[in-house]
């Protein structure tokens, strides 16, 4: 597959206009395309998700095993500035080439990297006109999909919503924080149950060698997510599900952990100890002044009775506002915490469209799996059938 596979011709100004006076090129090779994607990242608007190094990591470490193929749109303007790059893969799937967000499935949101003067009414309008241009410029495929779009981010409305879309079945929770944590807590919580929180601390406190923090390095952040894939693999496995992070899943986090020079990712584990022995890990990253909590963990102890999960969740929200974190994004899931603790709950959207014949199954198949998901949330019985079913599912793979 050549480097560039756009079917534009550069030098034709009736492909320029025919894409709403941007220039569109696709590239299947990331290091081609590393000092585009980081000249946008030094003042784009993007999520973890889209930055360079994770989409290069997660290749080398994972993609190059799941053979996906790099598919890296890249719109400039008239001028040469790229005013937005969309990174996705291509890889086959139950016998179908499917084009997807890049990194999927550890992809959180699906987004691109934004100029933030095209990011708003001029991207608005692009991709409603635009679109399908952009999709028919890609390599051949069966399938586009792109999953987990949300509704707003970071203030901005999604442009890839101005397309044809679906309502998801899951949503992400948004915490709006302050300087004053007491403040915070006060609103968020009510008084009876600050009452029963401040019983129980009193109890956990009392334990010797309490310690919250975070890895003060690169090895040692390393340790620490170690332990915390330990303790999931732990819970998880009491409800027979298993192998939800493999090896080389786990390693690519590792990789990220060792980017101790990294600009795009801030990782960083919150951590919970009792005389030595980490209890409880928040993992997350840092980007635009909003702090994204990805993987949580609990030890298997005798300490659970003192809730060591909800003391850490809450002294790192603490930290996060000692620090002036505007925002703190709970991700995609219904956990009954982000309720207790969320300002506002974010629809998540996504994008499915048959290209062939052969694709239809694979799309009306997505289709009707979100609309049951859906169903299932809002109705007690069947989400317990549906956790069963994932269960059985996953303690079933090898």
């Amino acid at each position: 597959m050549n480097a560039i596979l756009s079917a534009f011709d550069t030098e034709s100004p009736k492909a320029i206009s025919a894409a709403g006076g941007l220039h569109l090129r696709i590239f299947d090779n990331l290091q081609e395309v590393k000092q585009l994607w980081l000249g946008l990242e030094s003042t784009g608007v993007f999520t973890v998700f889209q930055s360079y190094e994770w989409c290069n990591t997660w290749f080398n470490r994972l993609g190059k095993i799941k053979h996906v193929t790099p598919c890296i749109v890249v719109a400039e303007n008239q001028f040469g500035k790229v005013e937005f790059l969309l990174p996705l893969q291509c890889r086959l799937k139950l016998g179908l080439t499917v084009i997807e967000a890049l990194t999927t499935p550890q992809a959180g949101y699906a987004f691109a990297l934004f100029n933030p003067s095209f990011l708003g009414v001029r991207a608005q309008s692009w991709f409603a006109e635009h679109f399908e241009r952009l999709t028919a410029a890609l390599p051949v495929h069966d399938v586009f999909m792109l999953a987990d779009l949300p509704k707003t981010l970071f203030g901005h409305a999604n442009p890839f919503l101005r397309t044809r879309n679906f309502v998801a079945a899951n949503q992400f929770h948004i915490l709006n924080l302050q300087p004053d944590f007491d403040a915070l807590f006060k609103r968020r919580r009510s008084r009876d149950s600050r009452r029963s929180i401040h019983k129980r601390d009193a109890k956990l406190l009392a334990l010797p060698g309490l310690k919250f923090d975070y890895p003060a390095n690169s090895n040692e952040c390393v340790e620490t997510l170690k332990v915390m894939f330990q303790h999931q693999e732990k819970r998880l496995a009491e409800a027979g599900i298993h192998r939800v992070f493999d090896g080389d899943e786990r390693e690519f986090f590792f990789d990220l952990a060792k980017a101790e020079s990294s600009q795009s990712i801030q990782l960083r584990p919150y951590r919970l100890s009792i005389d030595g022995e980490i209890q409880a890990v928040i993992l997350g990253f840092f980007r635009h002044n909003t702090f994204i909590a990805l993987i949580s963990s609990l030890a298997l102890s005798n300490f659970q009775r003192f809730s060591p999960g909800d003391y850490t969740l809450r002294m790192m929200i603490k930290a996060l506002c000692e620090d002036h974190i505007d925002i703190l994004d709970f991700s995609s899931g219904d956990s009954a915490y982000k309720h207790h603790w969320s300002d506002k709950q974010i629809p998540l959207h996504f994008i499915v469209r048959a290209n062939s014949i052969q694709g239809v199954p694979f799309a009306v198949g997505i289709l009707l799996t979100e609309k049951l998901k859906g169903i299932c949330k809002n109705t007690p019985y069947l989400n317990t059938l549906l956790f069963q079913a994932r269960r059985i599912l996953r303690g079933k793979r090898i």
